[in-house]
């Protein structure tokens, strides 16, 4: 016998007014019996598989107003006027001004600006995807604990630093057009395996910009230039690295201890600030090799510095390992 207290009355409009919602929110376009209702709304994703769409900037002022950390979005879509993500307001430009919003993906089609702290120490996004984006601030996304994913195809500055450290979630990171960053870049991210940043000139400023990544196997930097401020220590796992344009080794490069093939291929020879930059090395144990261009073999073995090493240094041509140490580089 049915209950009549759980008879719901509705009428015709009611019925599709649900079941419109329903295909809103799943993207199928099926037409849905009532008999199918009940399954139909057990089907609908948890968390929400719709974007929060609210008109304008007004979007970040009314969800910070009340962010409502009971409703979660799998998807947060950045309005298409907002173009700078950070203008809506003076007082949220820095702070983790979006923190709160309980979102695992944000999406901003046209956002090309980003200020700086935006995601700073949320506990809830999992991926940032900002395809046209050519410019962030500091610390945007940084100690986010969750964070995956990350893409920036067309950024080209990263001012100050900080934008992507202590994200242990993170894993590949790529940044085809980075061509400058701040300090602190993508230090303390103990799952990183992979950091392909295959334009990156130079990162300013100290802190380490690399540092301290446990996880990392593979450093692709084939445009750098210089190495300043402690920017690539304690990256245990990382067994060789080449630096095909490298000019000026300005700090130490300590605690890589399984570095075994440092590829220094370039025509010019690279100049060396500290004699002690290896040090906790396998290059510095005498169990590696420093790799030079053929024709720099003896001006580095007599170098500045590099006198140290002078019986681990050799001639490229003489490499016949599997290491691709020109990968990345353009003529």
């Amino acid at each position: 016998m049915l209950n009549k207290e759980n008879v719901l009355v509705v009428t015709k409009k009611s019925l599709t007014d649900a079941a419109d919602s329903i295909r809103e929110r799943t993207g199928d376009t099926d037409l849905i019996r009532v008999s199918d209702l009940d399954n139909a709304i057990d089907e609908i994703p948890s968390g929400g598989s719709d974007p929060a769409e609210i008109s304008g900037n007004q979007w970040v002022m009314a969800l910070l107003n009340n962010p409502s950390p009971a409703t979660r979005y799998d998807l947060f879509t950045i309005p298409e006027d907002v173009t700078v993500l950070g203008d809506y307001d003076s007082s949220y430009s820095k702070g983790g001004a979006l923190s709160a919003i309980p979102a695992k993906k944000f999406y901003g089609k046209y956002v090309t600006d980003i200020k700086q702290s935006m995601w700073a120490e949320s506990k809830y996004i999992e991926e940032l995807d900002f395809p046209a984006c050519t410019r962030i601030r500091s610390n945007i996304a940084e100690k986010c604990a969750n964070l995956r994913i990350i893409n920036f195809p067309l950024l080209r500055n990263l001012d100050n630093g900080f934008a992507f450290s202590d994200c242990p979630q993170l894993t590949v990171v790529n940044l085809p057009e980075l061509t400058s960053a701040g300090r602190g870049l993508l230090r303390n991210n103990s799952g990183m395996t992979q950091a392909l940043l295959p334009k990156l000139t130079e990162i300013v400023g100290g802190n380490g910009g690399l540092n301290n990544n446990a996880a990392l196997t593979k450093l692709l930097v084939p445009a750098l230039t210089r190495i300043n401020n402690q920017a690539m220590e304690a990256l245990p796992v990382l067994v060789n690295l080449s630096l095909p344009v490298c000019t000026k080794i300005e700090s130490e490069m300590k605690n890589n201890t399984l570095l075994e093939g440092l590829f220094l291929p370039g025509d010019t020879l690279c100049t060396l600030s500290k004699s002690t930059f290896l040090t906790g090395s396998k290059i510095a144990s005498g169990q590696g090799k420093i790799w030079v261009n053929d024709s720099l073999v003896n001006d580095y073995k007599s170098a500045s510095n590099w006198i140290q090493y002078s019986s681990v240094i050799d001639s490229i041509n003489n490499y016949t390992g599997d290491f691709n140490y020109n990968e990345g580089v353009t003529s």
